[in-house]
């Protein structure tokens, strides 16, 4: 399913603010989550079986930077070609998981692509920094790839079970949702939320991120009836913490949307 996707913004004079807002928005996040804490097991190591493995594809970017940020692409396709998954997406820190799924035992070809962003990302241009090849899922196996590019630079793909994502699962993986996007302005008027509350109605799974204040961003998800609101709060001491919510409901608004029902939020 193809979505639409994660960092940047507006008018030429705003476009360097955005680049900078994405490198504080990820430098945060990323400042958030020591992968080998356990305070955030990753969700999908402990699935494998014996008559599945999984497939797991981090991203990294190697360097700085399209100038107006970029759209990634993944796409995982398995015997006869059939697609197993063909997602676009932004990633929230320059090192993150894109995917993580039990697979029947086979053979998979990943493709990976990005399309940088035409004034903003409403607007792409064409596939750069492309690379694609096949790895082996055995039952009981997880296989660790490894996507690493660098803009006008090209990419590849390894497997390298040493490669953490900086973000937590839970937040890092889009997975089948409808990826609204980043929103990094506040205007009376926003196509990321509209696009979540449109989701929303439809009963659809759908993830949006806002960072509109400069004290923290919010992940917030739709699934299975249920809200779940991560907030990334940024520390004085240039640390950050996550933690969680779950919302009952929405309403939607001129501006997108306003929350309803939800807790509190807690540690994650």
């Amino acid at each position: 399913m193809k979505l639409r996707r994660v960092a940047i913004i507006v008018i030429a004079a705003a476009l360097a603010m955005s680049a900078c807002s994405s490198d504080k928005l990820r430098d945060a996040a990323e400042a958030s989550y020591s992968p080998r804490s356990t305070a955030h097991p990753p969700t999908t190591r402990e699935v494998a079986t014996g008559s599945t493995g999984i497939l797991r594809v981090t991203q990294e970017q190697t360097a700085c930077c399209y100038t107006e940020g970029q759209v990634s692409y993944l796409t995982i396709t398995g015997p006869n070609g059939a697609v197993i998954t063909d997602q676009s997406f932004r990633p929230l820190a320059r090192r993150a998981v894109l995917y993580s799924v039990p697979l029947p035992p086979a053979t998979y070809e990943v493709v990976s692509y990005q399309r940088p962003c035409d004034g903003n990302c409403d607007h792409l241009d064409g596939p750069r920094d492309r690379c694609s090849s096949s790895f082996d899922v055995a039952p009981g196996t997880i296989v660790a790839v490894v996507v690493r590019f660098a803009p006008a630079k090209g990419c590849t793909l390894s497997i390298d079970p040493t490669v953490e994502s900086l973000i937590p699962d839970d937040i890092a993986l889009v997975g089948e949702r409808r990826d609204c996007g980043i929103e990094y302005r506040t205007a009376s008027s926003s196509p990321e939320r509209k696009c979540f509350a449109d989701a929303y109605s439809a009963g659809l799974p759908a993830r949006v991120v806002t960072n509109t204040s400069p004290n923290y961003l919010d992940v917030v998800r739709f699934d299975n009836g249920i809200i779940t609101v991560y907030r990334n709060t940024p520390g004085l001491a240039q640390t950050s913490t996550w933690t969680v919510r779950t919302c009952t409901g929405l309403k939607p608004k001129s501006d997108g949307y306003e929350l309803k029902g939800c807790g509190t939020f807690q540690p994650l």
